[in-house]
């Protein structure tokens, strides 16, 4: 029994032996690993790590302005222990001290030897709230005020990555990060918080978890700040041990140079195992071509909606579709030659540029009508620019737009005429319009009737013309007058016994009375009287050659006494 007692106890005791070395192994592995992927990622990962306080932090030397010479507080022998677990399999990589920035195609360094703290060219703010990271150069006076490279960020979710200056430490190619993935081109900024690219599955470059990659611009790690492979590159190459990192929080203004687009990769991508800012020569990002098909001229009728995009598509580098713009749109309402410029801009950045060349003709004749075919136009002698009064009766268009009235043309010949010869009556004009491209609209007639005013006077046509009075010709010749042989003799005037006789005379009865001689009297008035259409014309008064002989007035005067 006491055999089996000491079994037990002594099993007991070995478990709970095993059990605390475990938790023993466990606590630390997890003290000495970086910060990982986003939580709710697909990957899988061992219990998260705390920022336990254990950070450095930059002591300001007393100055107000950044000068880079503050003093570096060292890492903690805690810290210092567990990174040099981790440095036996991944050392940090060395140090160059050189003022320019050194990226390689195939993302490896030359040895470097540590850097002077007055030597450092650059100052690094990261805005946490933007996911912003803004590099900044020295001025003419030493101080960093000079923005020169922005980049987009994914800084720690709930706040886990730490607000304040630091200065950065060591560098590594490759650097394993929490949650068993690892990190390319690592640069320590302070404890277990480091810049470095989006995670890998592996230490191989075509392993890139490119679900991570796409949250660049938001909050996604443990605490880390991650970067693209090319903005993680340039942060290695170009910022020394000693320059100051400063993070802090402004999420209205993500800095002077504003917050770049992050690249999105698809997820049918090829080459989505690759960053496409990898500036390794094996990048097959790098080795792809952006394509736009179906670019032509075209020949558009005037005033025709045409879509300048339906026949044009656009390939990435990987060989997948991207949207293609159009740089300068046309209006078709007016006929010309039109440059057009496409543009397609891949994930990377890269462009490519193809151009064509659309016509707008106006073949299409416009269009003339009436704006109400009940409408008389009449018109009078006192009718001013008739013209105008007919055009104002007409609706020129072409295509949708209307025309002017200067663009129609009225044919009024005719009825001008007979206004001028006032010749009442209902006459025909003709119009058609003629637009900017000189195509002419079809002959429209419109009737207009010319009116008599009431009491008008005949006009200067009415009376006879110069061509109606008789000639020269038409005037009695001096052969015509009568001779002297014709004259009457004294023989044939009337002898005083040819005069009547008392018996002859009418008697009182018969003379007529006075109210009767006042009527014939009034009656031979009028008819003698000679009418306004009878009175002679200066053709008809009688010339100076037909004037009466002195004989024919005596013989007159004879005959009446």
């Amino acid at each position: 029994m006491k055999k089996a007692l000491l079994g037990v106890t002594i099993g007991v005791g070995i478990g709970i032996a095993l059990i605390i070395t475990v938790w023993l192994v466990l606590f630390f592995s997890s003290r000495k690993t970086d910060n990982g992927p986003a939580q709710g990622s697909t990957m899988t990962e061992s219990a998260s790590s705390e920022n336990d306080g254990i950070t450095e932090s930059v002591t300001e030397s007393g100055s107000s302005e950044l000068d880079g010479t503050e003093e570096y507080v060292t890492d903690s022998e805690y810290i210092s222990e567990m990174e040099s677990i981790w440095d036996s399999e991944f050392p940090p990589t060395s140090e160059t001290e050189t003022e320019t920035e050194t990226e390689s195609e195939s993302g490896t360094t030359k040895p470097q030897k540590p850097s002077k703290p007055k030597n450092i060219p650059y100052y690094v703010k990261v805005n946490r709230a933007a996911n912003c990271v803004t590099i900044y150069k020295k001025d003419e006076n030493g101080k960093y005020t000079v923005p020169y490279k922005s980049m987009v960020c994914s800084v720690g979710l709930n706040g886990k990555t730490p607000l304040g200056k630091f200065k950065i430490s060591e560098r590594y190619l490759w650097r394993p990060l929490f949650g068993g993935v690892y990190g390319q081109y690592t640069t320590r900024i302070v404890g277990h918080i480091l810049f470095h690219s989006v995670p890998y599955t592996k230490t191989d470059k075509d392993k890139l978890w490119e679900g991570q990659y796409n949250m660049l611009g938001q909050d996604a790690s443990k605490g880390c700040i991650r970067l693209s492979c090319r903005d993680a590159k340039w942060i290695y190459d170009n910022c020394k041990s000693g320059t100051v990192v400063e993070i802090y929080d402004d999420a209205a203004n993500p800095g002077p140079l504003g917050k770049p687009e992050g690249i999105k990769i698809a997820e049918n991508s090829p080459f989505k195992g690759w960053d496409p800012t990898d500036p390794d020569v094996n990048n097959p990002w790098r080795k792809g071509k952006i394509t736009i098909s179906g670019v032509k001229d075209l020949v558009v009728e005037r005033g025709e909606y045409v879509n300048l995009l339906s026949h044009v598509t656009a390939t990435d580098l990987d060989g997948l579709a991207i949207q293609v713009k159009l740089k300068n749109p046309i209006d078709t309402s007016v006929a010309g030659k039109y440059p057009i410029v496409y543009t397609a801009t891949g994930v990377t950045g890269k462009s490519a540029v193809a151009t064509a060349v659309v016509k707008v003709v106006d073949t299409k004749a416009p269009t003339l009508t009436l704006k109400n075919v009940a409408n008389v136009i009449k018109v009078t002698t006192k009718t001013k620019n008739i013209e105008a009064l007919i055009k104002a009766e007409l609706v020129a268009k072409d295509g949708s737009d209307t025309l002017d009235e200067s663009t129609i043309t009225v044919d009024i010949a005719k009825l001008k005429k007979a206004i001028k010869s006032k010749d009442y009556g209902t006459y025909t004009c003709t119009a058609y319009a003629t637009d900017l491209s000189g195509n002419k609209s079809a002959k429209v007639k419109v009737k207009v009737v010319f009116e008599k005013i009431k009491d008008e006077k005949p006009s200067e046509l009415e009376k006879p013309s110069e061509s109606e009075k008789p000639s020269e010709s038409e005037k009695p010749s001096e052969s015509e007058k009568p001779s002297e042989s014709e004259k009457p003799s004294e023989s044939e005037k009337p002898s005083e016994s040819e005069e009547p006789s008392e018996s002859e005379k009418p008697s009182e009865s018969e003379e007529p009375s006075e109210s009767e001689e006042e009527t014939e009297s009034e009656e031979e008035t009028e008819s003698e009287e000679p009418s306004e259409s009878e009175e002679p014309s200066e053709s008809e008064e009688p010339s100076e050659s037909e004037e009466v002989p002195e004989s024919e007035q005596n013989l007159d005067e004879q005959v009446a006494a």
